[in-house]
This record gives C-alpha cells, structure tokens and sequence, in this order.
C-alpha cells in the first residue's frame, strides 16, 4: 500500500470489487463472510485493497524505492484520459505526496493546478490541500494566502490547516536572517500557534510565548501566561482534570531521560521545556554521551556554551530554583567514551526512580503540559502499561514541515513514550542500535502487552516540537527514514517483528543491557552490537545478507508490480521455489540444478550463505555442454530471452539458432535467465559447448545497469576469444554493455513489434521509437526473422533476415485425428491479443453446422481461458491446454487458424502447422503472407472478419482433397524455405563474413 495507506471507500460501484476481493483473498472466500463489510470492519485497516487498482500498488512500489520505474507509471495514469477515475484520482495523490517529501514543489504545483478538478475527488484533499499550499509557499507564488483560505474553509477543525498559517507568518515577515526577528511575525506567528492550543478539548492548553533575544525562533520557545490559560475554564477539575490534583494526594514520579551528544545550546532549549513542566514530580537525568563540542552554533569556543558545561550548569541551578510544591532532581551522567543514544537511554534508565519512565531528545521542546497528559493518562488507567504523544517538526525559523512521509505535519512522537517503571523491568533496555530502537520498543511492548496497552492522548496536537534539520534529509544516507519501505531500517524491524512474534510472554521479550547473545540479526550498518545471534532466523540472514535486493526483485518482476507485497516476504514464501532471483547476484534455479542433492527443501540462496560459499560454490552456476569444443573456431555468447516452465516460439527458436550455429562448427556459450525448465536446459546442454543461469534482467528505458550482471558477463568474455555476442531478444542490456566494454560486436535478433505492442512497450517504459534507438545504440548486426520486421525495426542498413525455421521430418508423421467432422485449433499463449474473443465467436458460427466443426483452443491455463471455462461457451469449443510440444499440439487438429489482434513479426505456429500438413487459415496482418500462400498453403482474409474465415473452414470441411493438397504444399513450402540448412547458411553469412545475407524472397 501507498503511503496514504487506508482508502476511504467513496462510493462502492466505484472503488469495491466484491468478485475480485474474494479471489484475491481467498481466507475471507472461504470464511464466507460479506466482502463489503468485511473491507468495510477489517480489511481496510490490515492494508487489504478494494480491488483492482494499479495506482495503490505502484504507490506502494514508489516508496519502496522503485521510484524510477513507478514514477512515469503514476504520471501515465494521471494524464490517461481512458484511465479509470478512482485510479487517477489516487494516482494524482500518490505523486504529490511523494513530490511533497522530496521538497519537488514545482512538481506539486504543476499537478494540483493541472488537475484541480480531479484533486477535489480525492480521499484526502485535505492532505493534497496542504501540500498545494506548500508548494506555493516554497515558491514565493502570490497563490499561497488563496490556497490558505480554502484550506481553512474546508478543514476549519484540522490543526495543519492552524499550522499552515503560522507558516505563512513566517514567510510574509521573515527577515534576511533567521537569527533577525520581526515583531509582527512574532505575533502572528504565536496567534496561530496559540490558536490551536486553545481550541482543543476537553479545554485549551496552555499558550507559547516567544522570549525577546536575537536568535532562532525554536530556541526561544517559552511558556505563556499560564494563569490566562486557566481562567478560562469555569470548573478546570471538573472539565479538564489534568491541570489540577488533589492536595494531598502524592503525584507519582516522572523521569525523564535525556541523551545528549555536541548538542551545545541547543540543549538548553531542551532542558528549559522540562524545567516548565507544570507536573511537579520529575527527575532530570542528562546523560553526557561523551560529548567533544568546542563550538556552539554561532562559533564560541567558551568553555560554558559545552554540552557538558550547559548540562552541569543547568542542572546545578535548577535544583536551586524549586517551586513550592514540587519534588525535582536534576543530575548529569558522563560517559567516558561515546556510546549512541540508546545507550544514553539505558544509561539513564539503570538510574531511574520515578514510577513512570519517558525520554526526551537533547534538540527537541515539549509543551509545558506534555508530561502532565502523558502521566495523568497513566495514572487514571491502570491497564495501560504507557503512553505517547503527537509532535511536530519546526524549523529554526519557525516553519512547520514533515518529516519527508508523513500525511500531514503532526504525527505519532514514539519518542515520547512514557511507561511504568514495571514495564522496563519486564522488557527491559532499548537495543543498542544506531536508528529505530525506539520503535522497536514501541512495537515491543504492544508484542508483548497487546496493543491496547498504550494509549496516544491528544491526537491531532502537537505536544512537542521536533527540530528540523534539513542536512538530516539526506537521500544518500544509508539510515535515512526512507529505509523502513526499503533498506536498513526495514530489515531491522522485520528481524524484530520476527523475534516479537515468536514470545509465550513478556518474559521472553526482555532484552539486557548489554546482552550475551543478542535476540535477532540486526543490520551490520546499525549494530553497535557485535554479540552473536541466538537461535538466527534464517529469514533475518538472508534479508540482511546483502544477496536479496528488493528493488530489483520487483522491478524485474512485472507481475508482482501491480500487488502491493513485500517483496522479501514474497519471494521467501513463493518466489524462491518459482525460481525468481532474488538479485542480480544469484540464480536460484541455477543453484538448485547444480547442488540440487544438497540443498534439498532449503532455500537456496539461505544454503548459498551458510554452506555452498564456504565451499567456493557458485552463485551463478556454469555447465558444460554435451558438445565438445570446435578447435580453432571462434566462440559465440548466446544470451536467452526466457526460459520458463512453459516454452514459446522465442524459446523454441533458439534452439534452432544454436542448431544453425553448431551446423556451421561455431562454439556455443548460452546464457540462460532461468533453469527452471529442466528438458530445456538438457536441449541447450545438448546444442552448446557450455552454458550458465544467471539474472539477465530487461532493459527499460532510463534505467542504470545492473552492474553484477554486467561485470559477471564481462568475466564470461575475457575467458574466451569470443567473435560475437548473440542476443536473442532486444530487452538485454547487460550483455550488450559487456560486449561493448569487453570490445566484442553485438548482434541482436529482432523477433519483437514495438509499435504493434502496447504491452511491451509500457513493460520497457518506452515508445517506439525509443525501443528502436536502444536497438540502434546496442546493436552492430541486426537479424530479423520476417520482412516485416526489419521494416517495423527501421535498420536496414544492418538488417538481416533470417526466418525461423522448422525440422520438417519432426513434424513429417504426426497423424491427423481420428474425427468424422473437422478439427480446428488456436494454439497461442491464450491472451487476449492472440484473438480469443475471435475464436470463441468463430465457434459459435460454426456451431450451427451440420457438418461437426470441433474448434480447439490449445495453450497454457490462465485468466482468461477460466473465464472461457465458466462462460456459456459453445457446445463445440475445447479447451485443451498447454501441450508439451508442437508435435502435441498439432496432433489433434486438422487445420491451424491465426486470428492474431496485433501483427505477428513471424508466426511460428503457422509454420510448424505447415509443415505438418495443416492448411492455415490466417489473418492478412503482419508477417504472415509471408508464410502462407494464399490459396496454395491456406487462406488469408481480413483482419477482424471471423465470418470469412468460417466460411473457408466451410470449404476445407467440405473439400478434404482441397485440404490434403493444401497441406502437402505447406509442407514443401516449409521444407524449401524455413529448412535448418536455410538458417545455418544465413547466420554464417552475418557472423563469419559480417555481411548482409540475401533477404528472404
């Protein structure tokens, strides 16, 4: 799911799919329950979609770091006028949020004024309001004060709306230097502020106050006339309880630890928020991390501006100035070394005497009353073992801003929280990690206590101001925020939520201070930890292991693109045992070919780790082939275009062009993506002198290469003189980067259409013509294998056609069926493209017959053939399945139609019906006159026109003399012109000569 997370269900015809929730999740299927409202009372809330939407998912995917593929898809949905509404609308949502958090204002800016009509749609306008506002503001547009006005109008309770006023303040009345203060913007700015605090329930809080002084507005952060504040409610016990006690009544106390490293002045704002805190029980502990500042912000060297002098000085004087009342303690902790901030915390925490524990970050401030709500919550329920407040982020200046992902400026503070002191002695310590340890504990206590037992008071209200510092927002760092979609952060609390899921009770959630072994794996980039891992869970060492790359596992994966999944989780659970790689690293069905004895039922890759790399095992297996080398001829590399459980004509094809190769005594390296398809792998074995699996992910346009695949490919030439690079499809990029580095020509063998195929040009992200440049730039050969083809492809100039070809004596015996009327057969990779529709309505007319017309749809199971299946399909139409070969798939027929919807660049179904003495009835379209002879081999009529090709089945049913001599003329066609001998002479011709070869007359 998308950073927006929830979608808030408009309207059900337009956003529930009842039919494609239950079959996408098949446990509330079979729970038998109502889909609507189980979306409407559970499934929206653990992220389940209301059906199909391509722009949840690929919201989901751009935060996850697929930005550079998801980013033009997002926009395509946007500006497509054919574009379902709910998917524009949250498409439009999705790329300003996203824009927003990488400050890309005039990316907002172009959306929101492009598309305001579609912006008012969306579930949370008030979200994309506030970014349009920010956007305008960010770019000095006289927009800004329009944009403000409306979002006060139509989000009058919504604190940002409050907020966003404040901002405005500060730009109209910023001087040239944030340390320069104006008055005007003082006020204003306190007005909104203040503004917001008063109009909270159950009464206002207490307001701010700016202290006078000529530095940045955050560092003079203060309490306002607390008096004022109260006078205001008639009966405060009664309404609003937290800001009186009983006297006599002994308050509980509160402590507060506070981490502090160079944080030089800064610290004092920190402590000076504590110090007027209206709770009058606390304890003050600042833990000195080993502080080294010389400096303070502004380039003072005085001893006193020190993290260490400010904490002990501060600390020394507030002890002195206690109210009446109140029971404080202020103390200074100094590590002798520096150890992290978590640490700090546990530092703090061994030394704690309050009963409520709570921390606060060395830059931050908090509302006088933060505390006083925190522990009243606390104190008021006993089941709750803590609680949180909401904050928000503030610049020096005075602008409030998210941190980079958030919906809206005030969010959940998980530092804030406060919990029993019971608590910590059950759970124990923050792990000693560099990031997210405080969410760790967060998420460990509602692991362990259930998630009713923390409570988050006020939301909507900012309890604390986080300081804003820009430098933090780099996309460069490895611990950036951005690594919980994807990266360390992710991983660390992944491994985490593993461990919190496998305790029987608290107990088993505690975690040492400075533990033996630690509970799980963390990232080697955040541990401060090296103790070893009890009881590893191998899923923890294989996500951190660096060999799975989630980015690139969807991105190679179109399928999986419109899920929104976890991309580890998936190819843990399914992806493995498919054999999808999990990086450009490793080849999971080449391991398992190799040490298949080995590994057994373990993953792959998890035996790569933990015993194939000690022996020196190969990630990306080599084989030999069963041939042996060809001395003194030169080597070819042969790369694949896929090789999956079911094989197509691409596939086939290659195995005649390793044929013709071998025909002319050239020596054969193939480069396989897959070796999932066992039969297949021992027919390349069978053709090569060697052969590997390894990743050979698709080109698409704008993206970088993959360097392991690339640098492997490398490694492959440099072993070896090898002549050519042989790409078999023109989606590698790798290899022909690595031929280009290695100095090696690349011939590229064209059999795709782009401008005929919308579906491969959107998978590559590119048009036509940049398909057709990418060619252009990588390729020193071309072959095409139609007329066609090179016309579509524009490349004469280093064009050659060479067809594919058929073994004429494979298909020489294959019998016809033993069927008194007549078998017609589609045999295709049952798509919609390949004319279903067509072939169905084709039997329907041929239905009626009273000669028996059987139409057979042959090929793989998917979608739409269950569709077929469910339909009230004609009495004469069977669906027979893949077929494990041609040979299987012609023997049940007596004549092959082609009612192809997009232009076919070859057609290699009508040639190996040919050459089995099918008559073809095709489609005048794309290359296929150049196979079937009409009237000699089979019948061409229009495209689209089924009543003409039922009317020559007609005749063929009516004629089997017409049919045999049909048939016969195919196959002396297929003989004569698509003949192995035909392919070796023009491959031979391209790569030994490095000429054009005659074009196929």
């Amino acid at each position: 799911m998308g950073v927006l997370g929830v979608i808030v269900l408009v309207d059900k015809a337009v956003y529930f799919d009842a039919d494609w929730y239950l079959q996408y999740y098949p446990d509330v299927a079979k729970a038998g329950v109502n889909p609507y409202q189980h979306y409407l009372t559970h499934g929206q809330f653990e992220g389940r979609q209301p059906g199909p939407n391509r722009a949840i998912a690929w919201g989901h995917h751009l935060w996850c770091g697929r930005s550079e593929l998801m980013l033009p898809l997002l926009e395509a949905l946007v500006a497509g006028e054919t574009t379902p509404p709910h998917e524009r609308v949250l498409a439009l949502t999705e790329l300003m949020v996203w824009y927003g958090a990488e400050q890309r204002w005039v990316d907002v800016q172009r959306l929101a004024r492009g598309h305001e009509a579609l912006l008012t749609r969306a579930p949370r306008i008030d979200v994309l309001s506030l970014l349009w506002f920010e956007a305008e503001l960010a770019l000095g547009s006289g927009e800004a004060p329009t944009r403000l006005a409306e979002l006060k109008q139509h989000f009058p309770t919504w604190p940002c709306a409050t907020l966003a006023e404040a901002n405005l303040s500060v730009a109209a009345f910023q001087a040239v230097s944030t340390h320069v203060n104006s008055s005007k913007a003082d006020s204003a700015w306190l007005a909104a502020v203040n503004a917001l605090l008063a109009k909270v329930e159950p009464g206002p809080l207490l307001p701010l106050a700016l202290a006078p002084g000529n530095v940045a507005l955050f560092d003079r952060l203060q309490a306002g006339n607390r008096a004022g504040a109260i006078a205001q409610v008639d009966k405060p016990w009664q309404r609003f309880p937290v800001l009186r006690w009983l006297p006599g009544v002994a308050l509980p106390l509160v402590t507060v630890v506070v981490p502090a490293y160079n944080a030089g002045t800064r610290l004092l704002t920190a402590l000076r928020s504590l110090e007027a805190q209206t709770w009058p029980n606390l304890e003050v502990l600042v833990v000195n991390d080993a502080s080294n500042d010389t400096n303070d912000e502004f380039g003072s060297s005085d001893d006193s501006s020190h993290t260490a002098a400010i904490a002990e000085t501060f600390c020394r004087e507030a002890n002195q100035r206690l109210l009446p009342g109140q029971r404080r303690y202020w103390r200074v902790v100094h590590h002798a070394q520096n150890q992290g901030a978590y640490a700090a915390r546990n530092t703090g925490v061994r030394q704690v005497r309050g009963a409520f524990v709570t921390v606060h970050d060395a830059d931050d401030w908090s509302h006088p009353q933060k505390i006083e709500l925190q522990a009243q919550r606390l104190r008021s329920n006993r089941r709750l073992k803590g609680t949180l407040s909401q904050w928000a982020r503030l610049s020096q200046a005075g602008q409030f801003s998210r941190w980079r992902i958030e919906e809206g400026w005030v969010y959940r503070n998980v530092s804030s929280l406060m919990v029993r002191a019971s608590v910590v002695k059950t759970l124990g310590y923050w792990d000693d990690v560099r990031v997210n340890a405080d969410t760790e504990y967060y998420d460990r206590v509602r692991a362990a206590f259930g998630p009713d037992s923390l409570a988050e008071i006020m939301p909507d209200v900012p309890l604390a101001f986080g300081r804003h510092d820009p430098a933090s927002l780099s996309q460069n760092s490895a611990t950036h925020l951005r690594t919980q979609f994807t990266g360390v952060r992710k991983n660390y609390m992944d491994a985490a939520h593993r461990w919190h899921k496998k305790a029987q009770s608290p107990h088993d959630l505690y975690l040492p201070r400075h533990p033996a072994q630690r509970p799980f794996l963390a990232p080697e980039a955040i541990c401060r930890n090296a103790s070893p891992v009890a009881n590893l869970d191998p899923r923890d060492r294989v996500q951190q292991s660096g060999w799975f790359d989630p980015v690139w596992y969807i991105s190679v994966n179109p399928d999986l693109q419109e899920q929104s999944l976890d991309a580890f989780d998936h190819w843990w659970n399914a992806g493995a045992a498919e054999g999808r790689d999990p990086s450009p690293q490793f080849s999971v069905s080449g391991y398992r070919a190799r040490y298949a004895g080995e590994v057994g039922a373990q993953n792959p890759l998890d035996h790569f780790l933990t015993i194939g790399k000690a022996r020196d095992y190969q990630p990306r297996p080599h084989f030999d082939g069963q041939l042996g080398e060809h001395s003194g001829q030169p080597w070819v590399l042969v790369c694949a275009h896929q090789a999956g459980h079911e094989l197509f004509g691409a596939e086939r094809s290659l195995l005649d062009v390793l044929g013709a190769l071998q025909a002319k005594r050239f020596n054969v390296h193939v480069v396989l993506p897959s070796a999932v398809n066992t039969a297949y792998t021992q027919a390349i074995a069978e053709l090569a002198q060697a052969w590997c699996s390894m990743p050979l992910p698709w080109w698409r346009q704008g993206r970088s290469s993959y360097l392991p695949v690339q640098h492997c490919i490398e490694g492959l030439l440099a072993a070896r003189p090898y002549r050519w690079v042989y790409l078999n499809t023109l989606v590698h990029y790798e290899a022909a980067l690595a031929a280009r580095a290695s100095n090696v020509p690349v011939v590229v063998h064209v059999r795709e259409l782009p401008k005929e195929d919308p579906a491969l040009c959107q998978a590559l992200g590119a048009s036509p013509l940049q398909i057709q440049q990418h060619v252009a730039e990588l390729a020193d050969r071309v072959v095409a294998n139609s007329r066609f083809v090179t016309d579509q492809i524009g490349l004469a100039d280093r064009c050659t056609v060479v067809p594919n070809v058929v073994a004429a004596e494979l298909f020489a015996d294959i019998p016809f069926p033993d069927f008194e009327g007549l078998a017609v057969g589609l045999i295709s990779s049952n798509l919609p493209k390949k004319g279903l529709s067509d072939f169905v309505e084709l039997a329907r007319q041929l239905a009626i017959e009273e000669f028996p017309i059987r139409c057979v749809l042959i090929g793989p199971d998917n979608d739409y053939t269950r569709a077929l299946a469910s339909q009230d399909a004609p009495s004469n139409l069977a669906l027979a399945g893949y077929a494990k070969d041609a040979q299987a798939a012609l023997a049940p027929l007596d004549v092959v139609v082609n009612l192809s919807h997009f232009q076919e660049s070859f057609g290699r179904t009508v040639l190996e019906a040919m050459a089995a003495g099918r008559p073809v009835v095709a489609y005048h379209w794309g290359a296929l006159p150049e196979l079937v002879a009409e009237g000699e081999t089979g019948f061409l009529v229009p495209k689209g026109d089924v009543a003409a090709v039922a009317s020559r089945l007609r005749q063929l049913a009516a004629d089997p003399a017409l049919r045999h001599r049909m048939g016969e003329a195919g196959r002396a066609r297929a003989r004569a012109l698509y003949s192995p001998a035909q392919m070796a002479s023009g491959l031979a011709a391209l790569l030994v000569h490095g000429t054009r070869a005659d074009s196929q007359k």
